[in-house]
C-alpha cells in the first residue's frame, strides 16, 4: 500500500523545487530581456515557492492527531494556507498593475526575446507537469491544499501563455508596448 501522507509530502517537495528554480531561471532571463512579462512571471514563481512551502508546512501540521487544543483534530489549517495564498496573489497583482502603468510612461529596452520565448515555453511544460502531479494526489488523498496549488500552477499556464503570446508579437512587430 502506498504512503499518502509522505506521498503529498513528496509532491509538494517537487513543486517547491520546481518554483525555485523557475524563480531563478525566469528572474535570469526579466534580466537579461529587459521584459516585464518576465520579471513578473519570475514574481509569480517566487510566490509559488513560498505558497507551497507554506503548504508544506500545513500538510505537515494537519495530519497531527486530535489534541486537548484541537479535539477534532489539525486538518482546518489547509483552510488558512488556501486564504493565504489567496492574499499572496493578491499582493502581487497589486505590484504587477503599478509597474505596468510605470512601464507604459518609462519604456525600457527590450532584447533576446527568442532567449525568453524558450524559458516560458520550458516553464509552461513545467506548470503542467507540477499541475498534473499535484492534482493526481489531491484526487487520491482529498488534500485541499494540494488541490488548490494544483489549480495555481495550471491558472500560471493561462498567464504564461499570455506572455508567450506577447513576447512572440513583440518579436514579429516590434511593438514593445506589448510588453
Amino acid at each position: 500500500m502506498i504512503n499518502l501522507r509522505g506521498k503529498k509530502e513528496r509532491e509538494e517537495l517537487l513543486a517547491i523545487a520546481s518554483s525555485l528554480l523557475l524563480t531563478l531561471i525566469k528572474g535570469g532571463a526579466a534580466y537579461w530581456t529587459g521584459t516585464l512579462s518576465l520579471l513578473a512571471s519570475a514574481l509569480d514563481s517566487l510566490l509559488d515557492f513560498l505558497v507551497s512551502s507554506v503548504n508544506l508546512l500545513t500538510i505537515s501540521l494537519a495530519q497531527k492527531q486530535a489534541d486537548a487544543d484541537h479535539t477534532f483534530g489539525h486538518e482546518k489549517i489547509e483552510s488558512l494556507a488556501g486564504l493565504l495564498q489567496s492574499l499572496l496573489i493578491a499582493g502581487s497583482a497589486v505590484y504587477l498593475i503599478y509597474s505596468s502603468f510605470d512601464r507604459l510612461w518609462h519604456p525600457s529596452e527590450i532584447a533576446h526575446l527568442p532567449a525568453g520565448i524558450l524559458i516560458i515555453g520550458l516553464s509552461m511544460m513545467t506548470s503542467l507537469f507540477v499541475s498534473y502531479r499535484l492534482g493526481k494526489t489531491a484526487k487520491a488523498t482529498g488534500s485541499i491544499v494540494l488541490k488548490s496549488d494544483s489549480l495555481h500552477y495550471s491558472m500560471d499556464l493561462y498567464s504564461q501563455g499570455g506572455i508567450l503570446l506577447a513576447l512572440a508579437l513583440i518579436q514579429v512587430s516590434g511593438w514593445k508596448v506589448l510588453d
